[in-house]
């Protein structure tokens, strides 16, 4: 569910590959957030229409069909549209529904609340370096030339 907070590390293969503007970039994460807010209120109640599994797992795989998207598009607009849009909806969702459930708990609601938050919160410090090495290595395959010696000290990932 955190990764949304990975973007950062798309940023320059977006620029690089898409030609793309960091003002550009930046309206993708902003629509991501404020999809992801706004649904979040909605995903909260969602598990007293439908089991909370199923939620769980419809979350999760609108989520890859937001980032199927982004990857098959190639386009600024399939990138607004999955990542921004349905990708920042279903970690809405996702959030939503761990939050309600650990208010469900007997016992120790905070603490599982606090769990949840802090898992939300550090996931991009665990995933970044994965992502990192997968970005690198996409770049690596989708340039049509080598880098000169000269950009290959430059880090491709800011």
């Amino acid at each position: 569910m955190g990764s949304l907070y990975a973007w950062p590390i798309f940023l320059t293969a977006y620029e690089t590959l898409m030609q793309l503007q960091r003002s550009q970039l930046s309206l993708v994460f902003s629509t991501a957030m404020g999809v992801f807010a706004c649904v979040m209120l909605a995903g909260s109640g969602l598990h007293a229409w439908l089991p909370t599994p199923r939620v769980a797992v419809l979350s999760m795989l609108s989520a890859a069909c937001g980032l199927l998207l982004v990857g098959y598009s190639g386009t600024y607009a399939g990138l607004l549209a999955g990542f921004g849009v349905i990708f920042g909806a279903s970690v809405g969702v996702g959030y939503g529904i761990s939050v309600s459930t650990a208010n469900l708990a007997a016992k120790h609601k905070g603490l599982i609340t606090g769990l949840i938050v802090a898992a939300f919160a550090t996931t991009p410090v665990f995933l970044a370096p994965l992502l990192k090495v997968g970005v690198i290595l996409s770049l690596s395959l989708s340039l049509p030339y080598a880098p000169c010696p000269s950009q290959a000290s430059r880090p491709l990932l800011a």
